[in-house]
């Protein structure tokens, strides 16, 4: 399986997601990565972002930022979003990924809300429980209350930055929380 975070650029909020998820689903299965609609490939994290990651204890060893296209949709499974606009971007883009395509709190709440009802204990690895909570979304969300966006840091200040890593780390948690086998 394949996840794949989508932003604007590559070097905060996705790559941000990237490195946490990493860190929350270690399985050799699920194979994580990000890029930006118009980021320039092969940049360096946002140093804020690094900082943040380290004090975590997160690696951002080796990271370097990448432009989102067709194949990288083509082959993830998730497809997970910070904006709206982001999202219309890809399945505008992409249209076969349109029912794979979330936005990041969205996703969470969806994989909170099967894990709430039960609809994920049959399923016995990580993997078979995300693809679950995605075949389940039209079902799921119409229960949920209407997804945030998590807007771009980049250049604001430090508080801003944290505000967004701690709202992504929540999201995160939501879903390994709802997948741990």
């Amino acid at each position: 399986m394949r996840i794949l975070f989508i932003c604007t650029g590559n070097i905060c909020r996705s790559s941000m997601a990237e490195l946490m998820m990493r860190e929350m689903i270690p399985e050799q299965s699920i194979a994580i990565d990000s890029a930006g609609i118009r980021g320039l490939p092969d940049h360096p994290i946002d140093d804020t972002v690094a900082a943040l990651l380290h004090r975590d204890g997160v690696s951002t060893e080796g990271f370097r930022s990448k432009k989102v296209d067709a194949a990288l949709v083509k082959n993830a499974d998730l497809i997970l979003c910070f904006e709206r606009s982001q999202r219309s971007m890809i399945v505008s883009a992409y249209p076969m990924s349109l029912k794979r395509t979330f936005l990041l709190e969205d996703y969470a709440n969806m994989a909170d809300y099967c894990h709430r009802n039960s609809m994920l204990d049959d399923k016995p690895t990580r993997m078979d429980k995300l693809r679950e909570i995605t075949a389940n979304a039209p079902m799921a969300r119409p229960s949920l209350p209407v997804s945030g966006e998590i807007h771009d840091p980049h250049g604001r200040d430090p508080e801003t930055y944290e505000l967004v890593h701690n709202r992504i780390a929540r999201a995160l948690d939501l879903i390994a929380q709802a997948t741990s086998a």
